[in-house]
């Protein structure tokens, strides 16, 4: 007998919780746990999604073939790392889901540990680590998300290619980890997984470049340290590398990382101990003796092509060359008749003074900082490659700061006339710098 909803009396056992109606159901007719409602979840899934463990439990022992499956194509599998971390949430997605649920859980002594019952369920039915959700999500990119290092763990030593599924976006779980900055899930999928890192979703990104795109500079410093040179130039469908997307999306403490190549760090040190490593079993060779003469010695300094701050620096000239392009436009125009003949309509507004000041500003540092890159490439010192690239990007952020000076003075010098309009010109330009100048201080 089922109620207008397709629920038997075990599927609203299982979603109240009540353990000792559920035991009795299933022990009198185990072919219930098989049945599913009209939204297509069985008791299994119910109890899962509603965190009732013990019972999810209960009914998987008693019934082995039980139904996983759930609403929107997803399993209990999936549900039960859901809930690990919606777990004292309002998971308004879920319109079974409200705070009453959450304080009836199973707290008995014999309340069964969440690791404990996912690694059941991974061995009752290991197919379901794969079942992807109509979202295309599977329940490892959910325990990559929610930080669920142990879960991760037990995921990835059932079967580590789950690490590889991808879903619709062709983002993988290490996708997922990278894009919210989940070190730790990061660590654990290095440990089963040391050369996952080329892995791309569809729009051709690594997790470095979904990393530093997100601002993660955690995440950018854990992948930098496992990645090569390549890995770190690698370009996506458009064309941009990591450094790129953290430029445009101005993480200048991504930029500097990148920069400083941790990664090339580590290959610069093992270059050094290779050389510097004595000739076996054929010293008295001759090419044993170029080897020798070949040895960095001691407080040598090692030169290595700094790829990383090349692409800040051309990313940066390009930028100043649009600035310095943007200063030539004078607001109002200039008289085209009488003694004044070609001088601004506006020089006499003190709007108009502030529009010289902040447009001569950024010129002039959009002169510089190209500039300061090009000094920069005779630098063959690290440190001071990545202080005088320092140097050119303040540069090109104080001449950023002088374009939207000479816009709002620029704006009010035309719109004198209209004050309603120029302050609200005036309003939204201020509190617009005021909100990005937060958000890259913040980031920094």
């Amino acid at each position: 007998m089922v109620n207008m909803d397709g629920n038997t009396a075990l599927h609203e056992a299982a979603r109240k919780g009540n353990f000792e109606v559920v035991k009795l159901l299933i022990q009198k007719d185990p072919e219930l746990a098989m049945l599913k409602n009209k939204a297509g979840e069985s008791p299994l899934f119910l109890a899962a999604d509603q965190m009732h463990f013990r019972i999810a439990t209960c009914i998987l022992q008693v019934v082995p073939g039980c139904s996983f499956q759930g609403r929107s194509k997803m399993n209990a599998l999936r549900a039960a790392v859901v809930r690990s971390y919606v777990q004292g949430r309002d998971y308004s997605r879920s319109s079974h889901f409200n705070i009453t649920t959450m304080l009836r859980r199973d707290f008995h002594l014999d309340h069964v540990n969440l690791t404990d019952f996912i690694i059941l369920l991974i061995k009752k039915r290991p197919s379901t680590m794969v079942e992807a959700s109509n979202t295309g999500w599977t329940p490892f990119h959910h325990a990559a998300y929610a930080v669920r290092e142990a879960i991760v763990k037990e995921l990835l030593l059932a079967d580590k290619s789950i690490a590889c599924t991808k879903n619709e976006e062709g983002m993988a779980g290490l996708h997922v980890a990278a894009r919210e900055g989940q070190v730790p899930v990061l660590e654990k999928i290095a440990e089963t997984c040391p050369d996952i890192w080329d892995l791309k979703d569809n729009n051709g990104r690594t997790a470095l470049h979904v990393a530093a795109e997100s601002g993660k500079a955690n995440a950018v410093k854990f992948i930098l340290k496992q990645v090569t040179e390549d890995h770190i130039n690698d370009q996506d469908n458009e064309g941009n590398t990591a450094m790129h997307l953290a430029t445009l999306q101005g993480w200048m403490k991504i930029q500097l990382s990148i920069a400083g190549l941790a990664s090339l760090e580590q290959g610069r040190k093992k270059k050094i101990a290779a050389r510097t490593e004595p000739a076996k079993d054929n010293a008295e060779n001759h090419e044993d003796e170029e080897v020798e003469d070949k040895r960095v010695k001691p407080g040598a300094q090692e030169v290595l092509p700094f790829a990383g701050l090349r692409n800040v620096a051309n990313t940066d000239i390009l930028v100043s060359t649009l600035k310095a392009t943007a200063a030539f436009a004078v607001p109002g125009g200039y008289r085209n008749h009488g003694p004044d003949e070609g001088m601004p309509v506006l020089i006499k507004r003190a709007s108009f003074k502030a529009f010289v000041v902040g447009n001569t500003t950024a010129l002039v540092c959009s002169f510089l900082s190209p500039g300061v890159h090009r000094f920069n490439t005779f630098v063959v010192n690290r440190k001071s490659n990545v202080k005088w690239t320092g140097y050119a990007l303040l540069l090109s952020f104080i001449a950023s700061f002088g374009m939207g000076v000479a816009f709002i003075a620029g704006s009010c010098a035309v719109l004198a006339d209209c004050a309603a309009l120029s302050m609200a010109v005036l309003l939204s330009s201020y509190f617009l710098h005021v909100l990005l100048f937060s958000h890259a201080l913040f980031n920094t």
